[in-house]
Protein backbone atom coordinates (compact mmCIF):
# COMPACT_ATOMS: atom_id res chain seq x y z
CA UNK A 1 0.00 0.00 0.00
CA UNK A 2 3.11 2.61 -0.11
CA UNK A 3 3.56 5.21 -2.14
CA UNK A 4 6.94 5.38 -3.87
CA UNK A 5 8.13 8.75 -5.47
CA UNK A 6 10.56 9.40 -7.79
CA UNK A 7 12.18 10.69 -11.36
CA UNK A 8 13.52 8.80 -14.36
CA UNK A 9 16.56 8.63 -15.07
CA UNK A 10 17.22 6.93 -18.19
CA UNK A 11 15.31 3.68 -17.76
CA UNK A 12 15.59 3.75 -13.84
CA UNK A 13 13.97 4.92 -11.43
CA UNK A 14 15.68 6.93 -8.97
CA UNK A 15 14.62 9.27 -5.88
CA UNK A 16 13.52 12.79 -6.68
CA UNK A 17 15.34 15.80 -6.19
CA UNK A 18 15.33 16.87 -1.77
CA UNK A 19 15.26 20.42 -0.40
CA UNK A 20 18.93 20.68 -0.68
CA UNK A 21 18.24 19.82 -4.73
CA UNK A 22 15.69 21.98 -5.16
CA UNK A 23 16.49 24.99 -3.06
CA UNK A 24 20.41 25.07 -2.66
CA UNK A 25 21.21 23.54 -6.00
CA UNK A 26 18.80 24.90 -7.96
CA UNK A 27 17.45 21.68 -9.76
CA UNK A 28 14.29 22.82 -11.03
CA UNK A 29 15.11 26.11 -12.03
CA UNK A 30 14.52 27.01 -15.21
CA UNK A 31 11.80 25.26 -15.88
CA UNK A 32 8.76 27.56 -15.13
CA UNK A 33 7.39 25.53 -12.86
CA UNK A 34 7.08 28.53 -10.04
CA UNK A 35 3.43 29.49 -9.46
CA UNK A 36 4.54 32.59 -7.04
CA UNK A 37 7.73 34.25 -5.11
CA UNK A 38 7.79 34.38 -1.68
CA UNK A 39 9.97 36.90 0.00
CA UNK A 40 11.42 35.00 2.87
CA UNK A 41 12.78 30.87 2.42
CA UNK A 42 11.49 30.63 5.96
CA UNK A 43 7.66 31.64 5.27
CA UNK A 44 8.08 28.94 2.41
CA UNK A 45 9.53 26.25 4.54
CA UNK A 46 6.40 26.68 6.87
CA UNK A 47 3.77 27.03 4.10
CA UNK A 48 5.05 23.42 3.37
CA UNK A 49 5.20 21.95 6.60
CA UNK A 50 1.64 23.22 6.86
CA UNK A 51 0.38 21.81 3.54
CA UNK A 52 -1.76 24.93 2.81
CA UNK A 53 -1.75 28.42 3.39
CA UNK A 54 -2.94 31.92 1.72
CA UNK A 55 -0.30 34.04 -0.07
CA UNK A 56 -0.85 38.16 0.17
CA UNK A 57 0.22 39.75 -3.20
CA UNK A 58 2.33 43.27 -3.60
CA UNK A 59 -1.33 44.42 -4.81
CA UNK A 60 -2.68 43.58 -2.14
CA UNK A 61 -4.92 40.65 -2.99
CA UNK A 62 -5.03 37.42 -1.33
CA UNK A 63 -4.80 33.90 -3.05
CA UNK A 64 -4.76 30.14 -1.34
CA UNK A 65 -2.55 27.53 -2.41
CA UNK A 66 -3.21 23.62 -1.32
CA UNK A 67 -1.23 20.66 -1.66
CA UNK A 68 -0.21 19.31 -5.24
CA UNK A 69 2.33 16.80 -4.19
CA UNK A 70 5.67 15.90 -2.50
CA UNK A 71 9.33 15.06 -2.99
CA UNK A 72 8.68 11.36 -1.37
CA UNK A 73 11.42 12.09 0.97
CA UNK A 74 10.96 11.39 4.54
CA UNK A 75 9.94 14.41 7.09
CA UNK A 76 12.42 15.39 9.47
CA UNK A 77 11.60 17.75 12.73
CA UNK A 78 13.70 20.61 11.89
CA UNK A 79 12.84 21.93 15.65
CA UNK A 80 13.90 18.56 16.70
CA UNK A 81 17.26 19.31 14.96
CA UNK A 82 18.04 22.52 16.63
CA UNK A 83 17.40 21.55 19.91
CA UNK A 84 19.86 18.44 19.40
CA UNK A 85 21.96 20.98 18.02
CA UNK A 86 21.82 23.18 21.63
CA UNK A 87 20.44 26.39 19.89
CA UNK A 88 16.67 25.97 21.15
CA UNK A 89 15.21 24.12 24.60
CA UNK A 90 12.59 21.71 24.60
CA UNK A 91 10.86 24.64 26.24
CA UNK A 92 11.68 27.11 23.37
CA UNK A 93 10.61 25.03 20.23
CA UNK A 94 7.66 26.54 18.42
CA UNK A 95 6.91 28.44 15.47
CA UNK A 96 7.73 31.86 16.62
CA UNK A 97 10.87 30.49 18.36
CA UNK A 98 12.45 28.67 15.23
CA UNK A 99 11.26 31.49 13.04
CA UNK A 100 13.29 34.22 14.46
CA UNK A 101 16.29 31.72 15.28
CA UNK A 102 16.43 31.65 11.35
CA UNK A 103 16.08 35.12 10.75
CA UNK A 104 19.20 35.59 13.02
CA UNK A 105 21.40 33.51 10.52
CA UNK A 106 23.01 34.29 7.69
CA UNK A 107 21.51 33.34 4.78
CA UNK A 108 23.98 30.21 3.95
CA UNK A 109 23.66 28.68 7.27
CA UNK A 110 20.31 29.24 7.11
CA UNK A 111 19.53 27.38 4.27
CA UNK A 112 21.49 24.40 5.57
CA UNK A 113 19.62 24.03 8.42
CA UNK A 114 15.75 24.09 6.40
CA UNK A 115 17.95 21.39 4.61
CA UNK A 116 17.79 19.19 7.21
CA UNK A 117 14.42 18.58 6.05
CA UNK A 118 14.79 16.95 2.99
CA UNK A 119 10.88 16.72 2.37
CA UNK A 120 8.77 19.21 -0.04
CA UNK A 121 5.29 20.36 -0.89
CA UNK A 122 4.63 21.33 -3.87
CA UNK A 123 1.36 23.66 -4.97
CA UNK A 124 -1.76 24.64 -6.75
CA UNK A 125 -4.04 27.26 -6.70
CA UNK A 126 -7.04 26.64 -5.01
CA UNK A 127 -10.66 28.17 -4.48
CA UNK A 128 -12.15 27.62 -1.04
CA UNK A 129 -10.94 25.18 1.69
CA UNK A 130 -8.40 24.51 2.79
CA UNK A 131 -8.82 20.72 2.20
CA UNK A 132 -7.73 18.17 3.99
CA UNK A 133 -6.58 14.63 2.90
CA UNK A 134 -10.08 13.47 2.56
CA UNK A 135 -10.79 16.59 -0.06
CA UNK A 136 -12.96 18.43 2.14
CA UNK A 137 -12.83 21.56 3.31
CA UNK A 138 -10.96 21.85 7.12
CA UNK A 139 -13.14 23.82 10.13
CA UNK A 140 -11.02 25.37 12.38
CA UNK A 141 -11.13 24.00 16.22
CA UNK A 142 -12.77 20.96 14.84
CA UNK A 143 -10.15 18.71 11.91
CA UNK A 144 -7.42 17.32 12.98
CA UNK A 145 -4.89 15.40 11.20
CA UNK A 146 -3.76 11.60 11.90
CA UNK A 147 -2.34 8.71 10.70
CA UNK A 148 -4.45 6.86 8.36
CA UNK A 149 -2.50 3.89 8.92
CA UNK A 150 -3.03 3.96 12.37
CA UNK A 151 -6.59 5.99 12.86
CA UNK A 152 -10.02 5.69 10.94
CA UNK A 153 -10.68 8.33 8.34
CA UNK A 154 -13.18 10.83 8.79
CA UNK A 155 -14.16 9.42 12.45
CA UNK A 156 -15.50 11.89 15.19
CA UNK A 157 -12.95 11.84 18.40
CA UNK A 158 -12.89 13.25 21.73
CA UNK A 159 -10.05 15.51 21.92
CA UNK A 160 -8.62 16.65 25.77
CA UNK A 161 -5.78 18.69 25.91
CA UNK A 162 -4.76 22.38 27.13
CA UNK A 163 -4.66 25.15 24.75
CA UNK A 164 -2.23 28.73 25.42
CA UNK A 165 -4.23 31.85 26.17
CA UNK A 166 -2.60 35.12 24.43
CA UNK A 167 -2.07 38.19 25.28
CA UNK A 168 -2.96 40.90 23.37
CA UNK A 169 0.54 41.50 21.92
CA UNK A 170 0.29 37.69 21.36
CA UNK A 171 2.71 36.42 24.52
CA UNK A 172 1.19 33.89 26.54
CA UNK A 173 -0.07 34.22 29.88
CA UNK A 174 -1.15 31.03 31.25
CA UNK A 175 -2.87 27.97 29.77
CA UNK A 176 -6.25 26.24 30.45
CA UNK A 177 -7.75 23.16 29.51
CA UNK A 178 -9.89 22.39 26.69
CA UNK A 179 -12.38 19.53 25.72
CA UNK A 180 -14.29 19.28 21.95
CA UNK A 181 -15.73 16.83 19.74
CA UNK A 182 -12.92 16.71 16.21
CA UNK A 183 -13.27 14.93 13.12
CA UNK A 184 -10.34 13.00 11.31
CA UNK A 185 -10.15 14.88 8.28
CA UNK A 186 -6.79 15.32 7.71
CA UNK A 187 -3.11 13.34 7.08
CA UNK A 188 0.86 14.82 6.94
CA UNK A 189 4.26 13.35 6.24
CA UNK A 190 4.96 14.60 9.96
CA UNK A 191 1.71 12.82 11.85
CA UNK A 192 3.25 9.09 12.09
CA UNK A 193 1.58 6.79 14.72
CA UNK A 194 -0.56 6.40 17.14
CA UNK A 195 0.85 9.39 19.83
CA UNK A 196 0.60 12.64 17.06
CA UNK A 197 -2.36 14.69 16.39
CA UNK A 198 -2.83 18.15 14.81
CA UNK A 199 -5.35 20.57 15.25
CA UNK A 200 -6.15 22.82 12.58
CA UNK A 201 -6.65 26.05 14.17
CA UNK A 202 -7.30 28.15 11.08
CA UNK A 203 -5.76 31.44 9.48
CA UNK A 204 -4.89 34.70 10.15
CA UNK A 205 -2.44 35.99 13.49
CA UNK A 206 -4.31 34.48 16.01
CA UNK A 207 -4.56 30.98 14.90
CA UNK A 208 -1.34 31.24 13.84
CA UNK A 209 -0.11 32.68 17.80
CA UNK A 210 -2.02 29.52 19.00
CA UNK A 211 -1.08 26.63 16.27
CA UNK A 212 2.79 27.76 16.64
CA UNK A 213 2.60 26.77 20.44
CA UNK A 214 0.61 23.83 20.43
CA UNK A 215 2.88 20.72 21.25
CA UNK A 216 0.67 19.46 24.60
CA UNK A 217 0.07 15.75 25.96
CA UNK A 218 -3.30 14.92 25.89
CA UNK A 219 -6.10 12.21 25.03
CA UNK A 220 -8.13 11.39 22.13
CA UNK A 221 -11.18 8.84 22.29
CA UNK A 222 -12.64 7.74 19.30
CA UNK A 223 -16.47 7.24 19.02
CA UNK A 224 -17.60 4.17 17.79
CA UNK A 225 -21.16 2.90 17.59
CA UNK A 226 -22.16 0.67 20.52
CA UNK A 227 -22.75 -3.17 19.26
CA UNK A 228 -25.95 -4.32 21.01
Amino acid sequence: PARIVGRLAGDRLVPYYSRGDIDGGGALRGRGLEIAYLADPVEVFFLQVQGSGRLQLEDGTTVRVQFDGKNGHPYVSLGRHLIEEGLLTEDQASMQEIRMLLAAMGETERQERLNVNPSYTFFRFETGGPYGSLNVPLTPGRSVALDPAVFPKGAPALLLSRKPDLAKDGTVRGWSPFCRIVLCQDAGGAIQGPGRVDLFCGAGAPAEAVAGRMKEPGRLFFLLKRKV
